[in-house]
């Protein structure tokens, strides 16, 4: 409805109101008198604008025009007339707002109109869409072929299924799960599969935004990460994909959402594409910044860091990530860890910057009871390189079991791929020469589906995880320990400050001080009453601070901020 005329009169009446407002000022600062016509211009002033705005957008018609008249009532009786001409200009304006009211059938005549109207678009939207699936046979075609190549290896598959499908470039969608499977799970959820007539479909009102997050391997943190945001998003209007450059191992876990590996542009270049993704969130790798853009991406790209290992290679690299963060993206994520966060604030001055725990769900990773070790374990999980520390590991080890007791054994998770022929012929010759050959238990590569019976297996036994590293990002191995029990003693490695509270969460102790971690690992081990209520509290910090529904809340705010509706 065209609301212009009243519109008019209550601009104006705000214009008169502010230089009547101005007016009181100098008169106020002149001889101190004023006050009446001050107050009155005040009050007119946030009447008129109120009543403007709800005007302007086309809404509470009825409460404008009361706001004008009272506007009016105001400004011309506190000011003892002085205000008289906004005063008519409000009056005016408010019997022209009410006025309309009585005009309401008009509105709703129009607004059904408008429906109409809008129910015709979406009948020729849907014909549109049947238009459009008459094509869909030969993607259809594409599926039961990838279903049945479930052992092809991923990047083969995505190369073959592209030549397989020359009509169109724009309908490739593959996915790789833990099985090996493809499928084609990228198409875009805005497209309607029909099974009735178009007339009995309603319009689907929900925005879904496509994110694709991508990293080197799908192994360690990053790839439970990806599975976490994988689960945490499912209630949300976000839909997750996930691209890895190579594999270095045939178990890829299953992240419940299309998983890519390649690092072809072509491929890529074609994923991009199909999939419409609003934003793409890279972990670490901030040459894909430049690289992605080159490929003809558009939307807003997301540097994620969760760690770069020691403090001073993470601050070379950021620094190195200067330019491409400067010139390419549009943001920076990391969960809370303190020398990243300092980093960031120091580097990039003008970048949008996002900090905020990693997601950790509870329900589907926790305590299981299993049947109870006699004997103490102590847990470590990482691969066997300088940052992971597991040398200290070995030697805290080798004093628990020949100073202290020679039950304890000693659970290694690793993973080979991340080491070097060097490093695993030192490691195995250091646990020969600590004597800790019958004690140890090396297990490579564990499914991420059995940790929980092993974390709950390693607390039940009155054993513990001990996390030796130099410096971390934001550790999953601690979170899942203290989700099945297992309480945790630690260095202070900068990115467990989150998780760890010492004797409130675990444990502390200084690295490379073998005797306070003897200290702090015996008395987790003897003190039951400190050790129950280790593991209580830390289970009650897990619970309340890494929630799935905090996490997608506070992802969903970053979107937001940065422009992408939900």
């Amino acid at each position: 409805m065209n609301r212009a005329n009243e519109t008019t009169l209550g601009i104006s009446g705000v214009v008169c109101s502010s230089a009547m407002l101005l007016l009181g000022f100098f008169t106020l600062w002149l001889d101190g008198s004023g006050w009446a016509i001050t107050i009155a211009a005040f009050f007119g002033l946030i009447f008129g604008l109120t009543a403007v705005y709800s005007i302007k957008e086309n809404k509470k018609t009825k409460l404008a025009g009361i706001l004008f008249i009272a506007g009016a009532v105001f400004t011309g009786i506190i000011s003892y007339g002085a205000g008289f001409l906004p005063a008519i200009l409000y009056l005016l304006a408010g019997m022209i707002s009410l006025e309309r009211i009585r005009d309401r059938s008009s509105e709703s005549s129009a607004d059904n109109d408008l429906e109409r109207s809008r129910d015709r678009s979406s009948e020729s939207s849907v014909d549109n869409d049947l238009e459009r699936s008459r094509d869909r046979s030969s993607e259809s075609s594409v599926d039961n072929d990838l279903e049945r190549s479930r052992d092809r290896s991923s990047e083969s598959s995505v190369d073959n299924d592209l030549e397989s499908s020359p009509k169109s470039n724009s309908d490739i969608s593959l996915e790789t799960s833990s099985k090996g499977k493809l499928s084609n799970d990228l198409k875009s959820s805005s497209d309607i599969k029909l099974k009735t007539k178009p007339k009995a479909l309603v319009p689907i009102k929900t925005k879904h935004v496509n994110i694709l997050f991508v990293f080197f391997v799908p192994s360690g943190g990053v790839e439970t990460l990806n599975r976490q945001r994988s689960h945490a998003f499912k209630k949300k209007n976000i839909n997750c994909h996930f691209l890895y450059y190579r594999k270095e191992r045939e178990l890829i876990n299953d992240h419940h959402a299309p998983t890519f590996i390649t690092n072809d542009d072509e491929v890529i270049k074609r994923i991009l594409a199909k999939g419409k993704y609003e934003a793409i969130v890279i972990t670490s790798d901030y040459l894909a910044l430049a690289r992605f853009r080159n490929l003809g991406y558009k939307g807003k790209l997301i540097l994620e860091v969760q760690g770069y290992g020691a403090k001073d290679f993470a601050r070379s690299e950021l620094e190195k990530a200067v330019p491409y963060v400067t010139k390419y993206g549009n943001g920076l994520l990391n969960p809370k860890t303190p020398h990243i966060m300092q980093i960031f604030n120091e580097l990039f001055l003008e970048i949008p910057k996002f900090s905020f725990n990693n997601s950790f769900d509870t329900k589907t990773f926790s305590y299981q009871p299993q049947s109870k070790i006699l004997q103490p374990i102590v847990g470590w999980t990482g691969r066997i390189e300088y940052n992971k520390n597991w040398k200290e590991f070995l030697q805290i080890g080798h004093h628990l079991i020949h100073d202290y007791n020679p039950e304890i054994q000693l659970y290694m998770f690793e993973d080979p791929s991340f080491s070097t022929p060097k490093d695993r012929e030192e490691f195995f010759q250091l646990i020969g020469r600590l004597n800790l050959i019958d004690n140890i238990t090396v297990f490579a590569n564990a499914p991420h589906q059995s940790m929980a019976e092993y974390f709950s297996i390693i607390g039940d036994s009155g054993g513990f995880l001990c996390s030796t590293s130099r410096v971390e990002g934001a550790p999953y191995s601690i979170l899942e320990a203290i989700s099945c029990r297992c309480p945790v003693l630690t260095t202070d490695s900068d990115g467990v400050r989150s998780s760890i509270i010492h004797n409130q969460t675990g444990k502390y102790y200084t690295i490379g001080n073998i005797p306070e971690a003897l200290q702090q690992a015996k008395e987790l081990i003897e003190n039951q009453p400190l050790r129950e209520h280790i593991i209580s509290t830390a289970i009650i910090h897990l619970k309340s601070n890494f929630t799935p529904e905090q996490y997608s809340l506070h992802f969903s705010e970053m979107l937001i901020s940065l422009g992408i509706e939900i």
